[in-house]
């Protein structure tokens, strides 16, 4: 009797193995990171010298361990266009990429990025425009106007990249109903849904996730962990954030997991990476073929002025994630590690 408790305890075991072996060879790996802005025209030239692979070549190989590999693009990234918005010293800037940086980008291995955000309109509509066009050149795809989707194909299932932030002809992330309808509907039709979202308030005071609504400068910037969790309950499978700046907490939320802002990652000049925000984490995830959070883990990166990002021997933001990890959510679902991989508890 024993013998036979015995094996069909072994049997269990084995069978529960086999599916977990399984359900792990067939997981989704995707690599994300913060903004990007791999310099600007404006208001003088500061460029990297040649074609810029320089500024990632440290990142590269992490970056590519995704099939999917996102980031948000903040600048526009084009030869044409004219300055649109009313710049203010201190409180607003505007960008405005030369299109033979794309390449850099393309090297780098993103093949998808986000440019719903406040600066991709900052040199009018060509400059929209010529992004477009420039990115779809280059095999990367984009997200983040109405009907902008990127979609890949893995391993046999159809995923969805979408788009949010808060400004004209983006997918409003303002807009609760709408999110919720939006993700819904396109759940309803792929089999992996991935929000990669713009919002929140900025700076170094930004980085604690709160059930309220964001501002900065008076605009409204919506309410980003409702809004994360609404997509979720509408049918997302993984919620990328950014815009904030700096890094913000992980949550694991009905089996899936939000990272509410991955920060800066890459920017040349005319954005500050001084302390916290020249933290540049690459966060890799593994998810399965249900969209259902499997693993993670936090690469530590920091960005240095001009010559591009560095791998972070002392893990400075793999420890702050962490931190605001366990103060900011009371479930304590995910468990950081000290060499930044993320597991369930």
């Amino acid at each position: 009797m024993k013998k036979e408790l015995g094996l069909k305890k072994f049997k269990f075991f084995f069978l529960i193995f086999n599916f977990l072996f399984l359900l792990k060879g067939e997981s989704i790996k995707i690599t994300a990171v913060g903004d990007i802005m791999v310099g600007t025209v404006y208001p003088y030239l500061s460029v990297p010298e040649g074609d810029g692979f320089y500024l990632f070549q440290e990142a590269e190989s992490i970056i590519k361990k995704g099939y999917i590999r996102i980031g948000n693009l903040e600048s526009a990234l084009s030869d044409s266009g004219s300055l649109r918005k009313n710049v203010v010293e201190g409180k607003s800037y505007a960008f405005r990429t030369p299109e033979k940086y794309v390449k850099s980008l393309k090297n780098a291995g993103f093949n998808i990025l986000n440019i719903a955000n406040n600066h991709i309109r900052d040199f009018g509509d060509i400059a929209v425009y010529r992004t477009k066009k420039v990115l779809l050149e280059n095999s990367i795809q984009y997200t983040g106007f109405t009907n902008d989707y990127g979609v890949f194909n893995i391993d046999g299932k159809n995923v969805c990249v979408v788009g949010f932030s808060n400004y004209t002809l983006m997918n409003d992330l303002t807009d609760l109903k709408r999110s919720y309808d939006l993700i819904d509907s396109i759940s309803k039709v792929y089999d992996v849904v991935i929000v990669t979202f713009h919002g929140g308030k900025e700076g170094k005071d930004a980085m604690h996730v709160k059930d309220q609504d964001e501002y900065m400068f008076g605009e409204y910037r919506g309410n980003i962990y409702r809004f994360a969790h609404t997509v979720i309950d509408a049918g997302a499978d993984l919620v990328i954030g950014h815009g904030p700046h700096v890094v913000r907490g992980l949550e694991l939320y009905k089996g899936k997991l939000i990272a509410y802002s991955l920060g800066n990652f890459m920017t040349f000049s005319g954005i500050n990476i001084s302390g916290v925000n020249g933290l540049a984490p690459i966060l890799y995830v593994e998810i399965d073929p249900s969209g259902n959070f499997l693993s993670g883990r936090i690469y530590p990166f920091k960005q240095v002025r001009y010559k591009g990002v560095f791998f972070d021997k002392d893990y400075e933001v793999v420890k702050l994630i962490k931190s605001l990890t366990e103060n900011d959510f009371k479930n304590k679902m995910l468990k950081i590690e000290d060499d930044g991989s993320i597991s369930i508890r």
